[in-house]
Protein backbone atom coordinates (compact mmCIF):
# COMPACT_ATOMS: atom_id res chain seq x y z
CA UNK A 1 0.00 0.00 0.00
CA UNK A 2 1.46 3.36 -1.15
CA UNK A 3 2.33 5.94 1.74
CA UNK A 4 0.13 9.18 1.29
CA UNK A 5 2.28 12.03 2.48
CA UNK A 6 -0.01 15.14 1.35
CA UNK A 7 -0.60 17.92 3.79
CA UNK A 8 -4.13 19.30 4.13
CA UNK A 9 -3.27 22.38 2.39
CA UNK A 10 -3.20 20.12 -0.58
CA UNK A 11 -6.18 17.68 -0.72
CA UNK A 12 -8.41 19.57 -2.82
CA UNK A 13 -8.80 18.01 -5.87
CA UNK A 14 -8.54 19.54 -9.01
CA UNK A 15 -10.76 20.12 -12.29
CA UNK A 16 -8.88 19.80 -15.56
CA UNK A 17 -7.60 23.13 -17.13
CA UNK A 18 -8.78 24.43 -20.16
CA UNK A 19 -9.79 27.64 -22.09
CA UNK A 20 -13.67 28.92 -20.68
CA UNK A 21 -14.57 28.98 -24.18
CA UNK A 22 -13.14 25.26 -25.21
CA UNK A 23 -11.34 26.96 -28.07
CA UNK A 24 -8.26 29.25 -26.88
CA UNK A 25 -8.57 32.71 -29.56
CA UNK A 26 -5.20 33.73 -30.42
CA UNK A 27 -4.72 37.68 -31.33
CA UNK A 28 -1.66 38.58 -33.20
CA UNK A 29 -0.85 42.22 -33.11
CA UNK A 30 1.57 43.96 -35.49
CA UNK A 31 2.61 45.94 -37.99
CA UNK A 32 3.08 44.95 -41.73
CA UNK A 33 5.36 41.68 -40.71
CA UNK A 34 2.52 40.18 -39.20
CA UNK A 35 -0.12 41.76 -41.44
CA UNK A 36 2.00 40.19 -44.44
CA UNK A 37 4.15 42.97 -46.89
CA UNK A 38 3.67 40.73 -49.44
CA UNK A 39 0.51 39.06 -50.90
CA UNK A 40 2.17 36.22 -52.64
CA UNK A 41 4.07 35.18 -49.74
CA UNK A 42 2.58 33.49 -46.77
CA UNK A 43 2.41 35.64 -43.57
CA UNK A 44 3.68 34.07 -39.74
CA UNK A 45 -0.02 33.94 -38.79
CA UNK A 46 -1.19 31.67 -41.80
CA UNK A 47 1.98 29.53 -41.09
CA UNK A 48 1.00 29.48 -37.54
CA UNK A 49 -2.69 28.48 -38.22
CA UNK A 50 -1.51 25.52 -40.22
CA UNK A 51 0.76 24.56 -37.42
CA UNK A 52 -2.09 24.78 -34.72
CA UNK A 53 -4.45 22.81 -37.35
CA UNK A 54 -1.53 20.26 -37.72
CA UNK A 55 -0.64 19.63 -34.13
CA UNK A 56 -4.16 19.59 -32.54
CA UNK A 57 -6.65 20.00 -35.18
CA UNK A 58 -9.16 22.38 -36.14
CA UNK A 59 -11.09 24.31 -33.03
CA UNK A 60 -8.07 24.03 -30.12
CA UNK A 61 -6.84 26.91 -31.21
CA UNK A 62 -8.25 29.95 -33.50
CA UNK A 63 -6.53 32.83 -34.69
CA UNK A 64 -8.74 36.16 -34.66
CA UNK A 65 -9.29 36.76 -38.40
CA UNK A 66 -8.96 40.59 -39.19
CA UNK A 67 -11.22 40.88 -42.22
CA UNK A 68 -10.26 44.06 -43.70
CA UNK A 69 -9.23 43.50 -46.79
CA UNK A 70 -7.72 41.46 -48.32
CA UNK A 71 -9.06 39.39 -45.16
CA UNK A 72 -6.63 37.10 -43.18
CA UNK A 73 -5.30 36.16 -39.91
CA UNK A 74 -3.65 38.41 -37.70
CA UNK A 75 -4.36 42.12 -36.58
CA UNK A 76 -1.43 43.82 -38.59
CA UNK A 77 -1.19 47.03 -40.13
CA UNK A 78 1.29 47.96 -42.33
CA UNK A 79 3.30 50.82 -41.24
CA UNK A 80 1.73 51.14 -37.67
CA UNK A 81 4.10 52.25 -34.60
CA UNK A 82 3.68 51.68 -31.58
CA UNK A 83 4.03 55.20 -29.79
CA UNK A 84 0.69 56.79 -29.76
CA UNK A 85 2.44 60.05 -31.24
CA UNK A 86 4.13 58.10 -34.06
CA UNK A 87 3.96 59.05 -37.56
CA UNK A 88 0.88 55.93 -37.94
CA UNK A 89 0.18 55.00 -34.36
CA UNK A 90 -1.06 51.23 -33.98
CA UNK A 91 -3.90 52.67 -31.45
CA UNK A 92 -5.55 54.41 -34.43
CA UNK A 93 -5.82 51.96 -36.96
CA UNK A 94 -8.93 49.14 -37.73
CA UNK A 95 -6.54 46.62 -36.91
CA UNK A 96 -6.38 47.44 -33.17
CA UNK A 97 -10.54 48.36 -33.00
CA UNK A 98 -11.23 44.92 -34.22
CA UNK A 99 -8.15 43.23 -31.88
CA UNK A 100 -9.74 44.64 -29.05
CA UNK A 101 -13.24 42.81 -30.11
CA UNK A 102 -11.53 39.51 -30.45
CA UNK A 103 -11.72 37.33 -27.22
CA UNK A 104 -8.53 36.46 -27.34
CA UNK A 105 -7.35 34.09 -24.73
CA UNK A 106 -3.71 34.96 -25.97
CA UNK A 107 -2.15 38.18 -27.28
CA UNK A 108 1.01 38.29 -29.17
CA UNK A 109 2.19 41.44 -29.88
CA UNK A 110 5.13 42.80 -32.05
CA UNK A 111 5.29 46.47 -32.47
CA UNK A 112 8.41 48.80 -32.64
CA UNK A 113 10.26 48.50 -36.25
CA UNK A 114 8.31 51.67 -37.47
CA UNK A 115 9.15 53.41 -34.30
CA UNK A 116 12.61 53.69 -35.68
CA UNK A 117 12.85 55.96 -37.78
CA UNK A 118 15.34 59.08 -37.40
CA UNK A 119 14.89 62.43 -38.78
CA UNK A 120 16.27 61.68 -42.12
CA UNK A 121 15.11 63.77 -45.17
CA UNK A 122 12.76 60.96 -46.31
CA UNK A 123 11.12 60.30 -42.92
CA UNK A 124 10.67 64.45 -42.06
CA UNK A 125 8.77 64.68 -45.62
CA UNK A 126 6.80 61.81 -45.12
CA UNK A 127 5.57 62.57 -41.46
CA UNK A 128 7.39 59.84 -40.32
CA UNK A 129 10.14 60.97 -38.13
CA UNK A 130 9.46 58.85 -35.05
CA UNK A 131 12.31 58.36 -32.95
CA UNK A 132 14.91 61.14 -31.41
CA UNK A 133 12.13 63.73 -32.26
CA UNK A 134 12.52 66.80 -29.76
CA UNK A 135 8.97 67.57 -31.04
CA UNK A 136 7.73 64.42 -29.50
CA UNK A 137 9.47 63.50 -26.65
CA UNK A 138 10.13 66.92 -24.84
CA UNK A 139 12.06 66.19 -21.99
CA UNK A 140 11.97 62.82 -22.35
CA UNK A 141 13.90 60.10 -24.16
CA UNK A 142 12.60 58.13 -27.46
CA UNK A 143 12.92 55.20 -24.92
CA UNK A 144 11.17 56.44 -21.89
CA UNK A 145 8.27 57.19 -24.43
CA UNK A 146 8.04 53.92 -26.12
CA UNK A 147 7.96 51.94 -22.68
CA UNK A 148 4.97 54.55 -21.78
CA UNK A 149 2.77 53.85 -24.86
CA UNK A 150 4.30 50.15 -24.57
CA UNK A 151 2.73 49.40 -20.64
CA UNK A 152 -0.72 51.55 -21.79
CA UNK A 153 -1.61 49.26 -24.95
CA UNK A 154 -0.51 46.33 -22.70
CA UNK A 155 -3.01 47.21 -19.68
CA UNK A 156 -5.47 47.59 -22.54
CA UNK A 157 -5.58 44.11 -23.50
CA UNK A 158 -4.63 43.29 -20.15
CA UNK A 159 -7.88 44.71 -18.97
CA UNK A 160 -10.47 43.41 -21.61
CA UNK A 161 -12.91 41.06 -19.87
CA UNK A 162 -11.56 37.81 -21.43
CA UNK A 163 -8.48 38.17 -19.12
CA UNK A 164 -5.94 37.18 -22.34
CA UNK A 165 -2.20 36.02 -21.52
CA UNK A 166 0.06 38.50 -23.00
CA UNK A 167 3.10 37.81 -25.03
CA UNK A 168 5.38 40.06 -26.74
CA UNK A 169 8.27 39.81 -29.15
CA UNK A 170 10.86 41.92 -30.04
CA UNK A 171 11.30 43.27 -33.64
CA UNK A 172 13.64 41.43 -35.88
CA UNK A 173 16.40 42.71 -36.96
CA UNK A 174 17.36 45.12 -39.94
CA UNK A 175 19.06 42.54 -42.54
CA UNK A 176 22.98 42.97 -43.11
CA UNK A 177 22.26 40.98 -46.40
CA UNK A 178 20.31 43.79 -48.05
CA UNK A 179 21.42 46.10 -50.55
CA UNK A 180 17.71 48.30 -50.86
CA UNK A 181 18.08 51.34 -48.55
CA UNK A 182 15.07 51.39 -46.06
CA UNK A 183 14.08 54.22 -43.67
CA UNK A 184 13.84 52.24 -40.64
CA UNK A 185 17.54 52.39 -38.59
CA UNK A 186 19.24 49.52 -37.74
CA UNK A 187 20.82 50.70 -34.98
CA UNK A 188 17.84 52.19 -32.88
CA UNK A 189 16.21 48.51 -33.44
CA UNK A 190 19.51 46.86 -31.97
CA UNK A 191 20.53 49.34 -29.69
CA UNK A 192 17.22 50.93 -28.01
CA UNK A 193 13.98 49.55 -29.32
CA UNK A 194 14.96 45.79 -28.68
CA UNK A 195 16.78 46.17 -25.36
CA UNK A 196 13.86 48.21 -24.14
CA UNK A 197 11.72 45.42 -25.15
CA UNK A 198 13.96 42.97 -23.56
CA UNK A 199 14.63 44.62 -20.48
CA UNK A 200 11.92 46.30 -19.78
CA UNK A 201 8.68 45.16 -21.76
CA UNK A 202 9.58 42.07 -21.03
CA UNK A 203 9.34 42.30 -17.38
CA UNK A 204 6.02 44.19 -17.22
CA UNK A 205 3.48 42.73 -14.61
CA UNK A 206 1.04 41.84 -17.01
CA UNK A 207 3.51 40.02 -19.67
CA UNK A 208 3.11 36.42 -19.47
CA UNK A 209 6.27 35.37 -22.13
CA UNK A 210 8.57 37.12 -24.36
CA UNK A 211 10.20 36.07 -27.37
CA UNK A 212 13.75 37.19 -28.36
CA UNK A 213 13.26 37.52 -32.20
CA UNK A 214 15.87 40.39 -32.49
CA UNK A 215 18.32 37.48 -31.38
CA UNK A 216 16.52 34.61 -32.33
CA UNK A 217 16.32 36.22 -36.02
CA UNK A 218 19.09 35.05 -38.53
CA UNK A 219 19.46 38.77 -39.51
CA UNK A 220 22.90 37.74 -42.06
CA UNK A 221 20.63 34.76 -43.81
CA UNK A 222 19.50 36.17 -47.63
CA UNK A 223 16.76 32.66 -47.02
CA UNK A 224 15.44 34.97 -44.71
CA UNK A 225 14.51 38.44 -46.50
CA UNK A 226 13.16 38.55 -50.12
CA UNK A 227 15.20 40.07 -52.77
CA UNK A 228 16.50 43.71 -51.50
CA UNK A 229 13.96 43.42 -48.88
CA UNK A 230 16.11 44.25 -45.59
CA UNK A 231 13.25 44.28 -43.19
CA UNK A 232 10.28 41.96 -44.22
CA UNK A 233 11.06 38.22 -44.22
CA UNK A 234 10.35 35.87 -46.99
CA UNK A 235 8.09 32.77 -46.56
CA UNK A 236 11.21 30.66 -44.90
CA UNK A 237 11.24 33.82 -42.50
CA UNK A 238 7.74 33.95 -41.75
CA UNK A 239 7.70 30.48 -40.93
CA UNK A 240 10.95 30.75 -38.51
CA UNK A 241 8.90 33.30 -37.24
CA UNK A 242 5.59 30.99 -36.48
CA UNK A 243 7.85 28.05 -35.09
CA UNK A 244 8.92 30.55 -32.30
CA UNK A 245 4.87 31.82 -31.34
CA UNK A 246 4.11 28.08 -31.98
CA UNK A 247 6.67 26.87 -29.22
CA UNK A 248 5.92 29.23 -26.78
CA UNK A 249 2.36 29.05 -27.36
CA UNK A 250 2.33 25.57 -26.86
CA UNK A 251 4.62 25.13 -23.83
CA UNK A 252 3.25 23.58 -20.83
CA UNK A 253 4.59 24.34 -17.13
CA UNK A 254 7.39 22.58 -16.08
CA UNK A 255 5.82 21.10 -14.13
CA UNK A 256 3.61 19.37 -15.73
CA UNK A 257 3.65 15.56 -15.08
CA UNK A 258 0.34 14.58 -16.73
CA UNK A 259 -0.35 16.50 -19.75
CA UNK A 260 -3.39 18.77 -18.54
CA UNK A 261 -1.61 22.04 -19.30
CA UNK A 262 -1.78 22.62 -15.16
CA UNK A 263 0.90 22.17 -12.37
CA UNK A 264 -1.20 20.53 -9.53
CA UNK A 265 -1.92 17.77 -7.25
CA UNK A 266 -2.28 15.17 -9.83
CA UNK A 267 2.00 15.94 -10.71
CA UNK A 268 2.52 16.01 -7.38
CA UNK A 269 0.72 12.88 -6.81
CA UNK A 270 2.97 11.30 -9.49
CA UNK A 271 6.23 12.38 -8.19
CA UNK A 272 5.19 10.94 -4.70
CA UNK A 273 4.09 7.62 -6.13
CA UNK A 274 7.62 7.16 -7.98
CA UNK A 275 9.82 8.62 -4.85
CA UNK A 276 12.86 7.33 -4.73
CA UNK A 277 12.34 5.11 -7.99
CA UNK A 278 15.16 4.44 -11.23
CA UNK A 279 13.07 5.65 -14.11
CA UNK A 280 14.11 6.22 -17.81
CA UNK A 281 15.97 9.85 -18.07
CA UNK A 282 13.23 12.36 -18.33
CA UNK A 283 10.06 10.16 -18.29
CA UNK A 284 7.85 12.70 -16.88
CA UNK A 285 5.18 10.52 -16.84
CA UNK A 286 6.89 8.88 -13.81
CA UNK A 287 7.81 11.85 -12.35
CA UNK A 288 11.46 12.46 -13.43
CA UNK A 289 11.10 16.12 -14.08
CA UNK A 290 14.81 17.15 -13.89
CA UNK A 291 15.96 14.23 -16.19
CA UNK A 292 18.61 12.07 -14.05
CA UNK A 293 16.49 9.53 -14.10
CA UNK A 294 15.98 9.42 -10.07
CA UNK A 295 12.62 10.50 -8.94
CA UNK A 296 13.27 12.70 -5.85
CA UNK A 297 13.31 15.80 -4.07
CA UNK A 298 14.77 18.09 -7.41
CA UNK A 299 11.60 16.98 -8.90
CA UNK A 300 9.13 17.33 -6.34
CA UNK A 301 10.92 20.67 -6.23
CA UNK A 302 10.06 21.48 -9.87
CA UNK A 303 7.03 20.78 -9.59
CA UNK A 304 6.57 23.08 -5.90
CA UNK A 305 8.04 26.02 -7.91
CA UNK A 306 5.78 25.90 -10.84
CA UNK A 307 2.93 24.85 -8.81
CA UNK A 308 -0.58 26.83 -9.93
CA UNK A 309 0.80 27.88 -13.41
CA UNK A 310 -1.32 26.84 -16.46
CA UNK A 311 -0.44 26.99 -20.07
CA UNK A 312 -1.23 30.15 -22.57
CA UNK A 313 -4.73 30.21 -23.17
CA UNK A 314 -5.80 28.20 -20.27
CA UNK A 315 -7.72 29.18 -16.95
CA UNK A 316 -5.90 27.19 -14.23
CA UNK A 317 -8.65 25.29 -11.92
CA UNK A 318 -8.26 27.03 -8.07
CA UNK A 319 -6.02 24.76 -5.72
CA UNK A 320 -4.52 25.72 -2.93
CA UNK A 321 -0.68 26.79 -3.41
CA UNK A 322 1.70 25.40 -0.42
CA UNK A 323 2.87 27.88 1.95
CA UNK A 324 6.76 28.24 2.35
CA UNK A 325 6.24 25.76 5.46
CA UNK A 326 4.00 23.14 3.93
CA UNK A 327 6.36 23.29 1.12
CA UNK A 328 9.12 22.43 3.31
CA UNK A 329 6.70 19.80 5.66
CA UNK A 330 6.31 18.05 2.36
CA UNK A 331 9.78 18.12 1.39
CA UNK A 332 10.41 16.31 4.60
CA UNK A 333 7.52 14.08 4.63
CA UNK A 334 9.18 12.62 1.23
CA UNK A 335 12.56 12.26 2.11
CA UNK A 336 11.12 10.33 5.36
CA UNK A 337 9.04 8.22 3.15
CA UNK A 338 12.54 7.56 0.64
CA UNK A 339 14.37 6.88 4.28
CA UNK A 340 11.32 3.94 4.78
CA UNK A 341 11.59 2.73 0.95
CA UNK A 342 15.32 2.22 1.09
CA UNK A 343 14.64 0.30 4.81
CA UNK A 344 12.24 -2.01 3.93
CA UNK A 345 13.39 -3.02 0.25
Amino acid sequence: MRQSITPAILTLSAALAGPASGTINVTLVGDSITRGQYWDTTTYPEFLESMFTSAFGSGVYNIGLYENPPAGPGFGHSGATLRSDGGLPYIEQAAYAASLLSQPDIVVIMLGANDARLGTQQNINNGNWNWDNPALDGEQTSVERFLEDYQALIDVYDGLASAPDIVVMSPIPVSTGGQASSSIDAGVIENEIAPAVRDHVANFAAVDAFIDLNLLFPEDSPTFYPNDDIIHPSSAGYQFIAQQVFDVLTADPVGDLNGDHYVGIADMDIVLANWGSTVDPGNRSLGDVTGDGLVGQEDLQAVLDTWGTAALGYDAPTEPIPEPASAALLLAGAGVLMHRRRRSS
